[in-house]
């Protein structure tokens, strides 16, 4: 008798993520255009966004079930956590290397520079200064973290924020935290410089705010600021699709999308462990829902990054084929 051959499935998620990982390769690919290749960065991080807001709860809630069905734990063994999280962690990893070894030394060689972790040169000072007081700290909002107002405060889903720590004139020695909203939301998130000599320069908007943090703080030493990003759950709960309006119900579930509970909050990994401690706590979030990542976050937003040579290094258009049928 012939053995029955087992058919094996790869997990959903760990698929989706293996899925996202080709997108990687193709940002990778030097046979590719360069800004062609920086959409494909642009679009591995709004899917690796889009997988913490729509997978992760799930991820979470079947593998805390002592589940007696075999099945259900094959699908979601206990340790799909920690698997998925190792994955993400290395595809950001990789991500981050392709950004700093390949895409911006590529930018440079085309006379393009971003400003990346990097300090910002004298012929830029004044500009950037004129732009945030001019446009950005209007939209600033900072609030000190305090026991007092932990209720109220709330991180909108995949906005920007830094956590800053900041030390009072008169209580020298004593660090308390902010929370300082980037108001990419607002504004463009990259700004283009005058040019130095024959090259472009960029910034992002974060950097903007870095620049001239002791305008927002004018009382206070500020020792450092640290990005972060919360992601929440966007899963929808129709509870009967066959009673009622079901646009009504689905327009009500998508308001509650922005408002869902946390499934991921992305630090900066330079910030400092007492400071990251505080935030955890802060935030009531469990330790597998912080996730390190790096200095800039929503870089999905890198499929806007300005191109000061316009047409070039990007992706010619396919011409147009007209179809016979249309010729008469």
């Amino acid at each position: 008798m012939a053995e029955e051959k087992k058919i094996v499935f790869l997990n959903r998620d760990l698929s989706w993520l293996s899925f996202n990982h080709r997108v990687l390769q193709e940002a990778a690919d030097r046979s590719v255009p360069l800004y062609s290749r920086i959409a494909f960065l642009a679009i591995f991080s709004s899917n690796l966004d889009e997988f913490f807001r729509v997978r992760m709860p799930s991820i979470f809630a079947f593998t805390s079930i002592e589940a007696k069905k075999t099945t259900l734990r094959e699908e979601y063994p206990k340790d799909l956590v920690q698997i998925v999280q190792n994955m993400v962690l290395e595809q950001q990893e990789e991500f981050g290397s392709i950004l700093r070894e390949q895409i911006l030394p590529e930018l440079q060689l085309n006379h393009i520079c971003l400003y990346y972790n990097q300090p910002i040169r004298s012929e830029h000072t004044e500009t950037i200064r004129e732009y945030f007081l001019s446009k950005v700290l209007s939209f600033l909002q900072p609030v000190i973290l305090q026991k007092e107002n932990q209720a109220s405060i709330f991180l909108e889903n995949n906005a920007l924020y830094f956590i800053v720590d900041i030390e009072a004139a008169d209580q020298p020695g004593k660090h308390q935290y902010a929370l300082l909203n980037i108001p990419s939301g607002n504004l463009r998130r990259f700004s283009e410089l005058p040019m130095v000599g024959d090259d472009h320069y960029l910034i992002f908007l974060d950097d903007v705010v870095r620049e001239n943090i002791e305008e927002v703080f004018p009382s206070f030493k500020v020792h450092g600021l640290y990005s972060i990003k919360m992601t929440r759950d966007a899963e929808m709960n129709i509870e009967d699709e066959f009673i009622g309006d079901i646009a009504e119900k689905i327009e009500k579930q998508l308001e509650k999308r922005e408002a869902g509970i946390a499934t991921r909050l992305l630090y900066d990994k330079t910030m400092p462990a007492e400071v990251k401690e505080f935030v955890q706590k802060y935030f009531t979030l469990r330790k597998e829902e912080m996730v390190e990542g790096g200095r800039y976050h929503n870089l999905r937003d890198m499929g806007g990054l300005p191109n000061p040579l316009r047409g070039q290094l990007t992706q010619a258009n396919w011409p147009s084929v007209a179809h016979p049928g249309f010729d008469n």
